[in-house]
């Protein structure tokens, strides 16, 4: 929170982009976290089976699938309105058909994406897995199934996509693509995005959006803090950790507080390992650590300068 205050001043309280924390990026967490277990390519080498789809044209290699485009054109793209009302000037796609290949047992899909565009507002690439199974993706609205990727810069980066929640029972496609959305100030622009290291995985650590689990290894905690006077509770996935007891300390003072046992809990929701602190009562800045794992500081205060604090650090 120390080096956030810092930044937020130093940007003249935002009036200048504040600099982006690519260690804390969900690609940077899960990259440093997940344990591969399973992992094939999704297009074999040497493959040309990318398929070109709407504006511009693909260059394609031995490894690679390039989306080129202008970011401009004379016309709409077909069934566009005559006026052009909110729509872009069309897509760029590229196109990999797969025979009805049952993914369930994969858990996210990687890939390497550099872009190399001229005058490009927002580079950005969308992903669209195509499922015939039980449950079609995308559904009829274009809801489930789709993915945005907002790139970083233009060297090559490695992104992840966590599809252990999407129907991929019968998976017929991959539908890779970018708007052709205009230029900065109407100049001349070009877009020019490759992609590589196409991967199917299987992590073992992968997120979850239906019921409720415990991450492994991850500690749950209220991240807006804690009242000093009711209930102070975390919760583990109990069979993650060894250690029986947990640590409360200090960020100030740099010592710990309390230590005591883990609670083990059985609910109709699974099994649960309890951390309560709650004679912890100080108002303050603390950490919960189990074995070499840790929180982030989180806040014991009145109610009043949690939510203050969680809008605005320096009320």
């Amino acid at each position: 929170m120390q080096e956030f205050e810092k930044q937020l001043r130093e940007s003249g309280y935002v009036h200048r982009p504040l600099p982006l924390n690519h260690e804390r990026s969900y690609e940077a967490m899960q990259l440093n976290k997940e344990e591969i277990l399973q992992r094939k390519p999704i297009v074999s080498e040497g493959s040309t089976q990318w398929q070109h789809r709407g504006r511009g044209h693909l260059k394609k290699t031995d490894t690679t699938v390039t989306l080129i485009s202008d970011t401009r054109y004379d016309s709409w793209p077909d069934g566009a309105p005559e006026d052009g009302d909110y729509v872009n000037f069309g897509e760029v796609g590229a196109h990999l058909s797969i025979n009805r290949e049952d993914w369930s047992s994969f858990t996210q899909i990687k890939l390497s994406v550099e872009a190399e565009c001229k005058n490009v507002i927002n580079p950005a690439i969308v992903l669209t897995l195509e499922n015939d199974g039980e449950i079609k993706i995308p559904d009829i609205y274009n809801r489930e199934g789709t993915h945005v990727i907002n790139l970083e810069g233009q060297e090559k980066q490695t992104y992840v996509l966590d599809i252990s929640n999407l129907p991929r029972d019968a998976v017929t496609g991959i539908y890779i693509f970018s708007g052709a959305n205009g230029s900065y100030m109407n100049l001349d622009g070009q877009l020019s995005y490759t992609i590589s290291e196409l991967y199917l995985e299987k992590n073992r650590h992968n997120t979850s959006a239906t019921g409720w689990q415990a991450p492994k290894k991850e500690i749950i905690y209220s991240h807006i803090g804690y009242h000093p006077d009711f209930r102070k509770t975390v919760i583990i996935h109990s069979d993650d950790f060894l250690e029986r007891t947990f640590e409360v300390r200090s960020t100030k003072e740099k010592q710990m507080i309390v230590e005591k046992e883990i609670a083990i809990e059985e609910t109709a929701n699974g099994t649960f390992g309890i951390l309560d602190f709650s004679e912890v009562t100080e108002v303050g800045s603390y950490t919960i650590q189990i074995g070499d794992t840790k929180t982030q500081p989180f806040l014991i205060d009145r109610f009043s300068e949690l939510s203050t604090s969680s809008v605005f650090p320096f009320a």
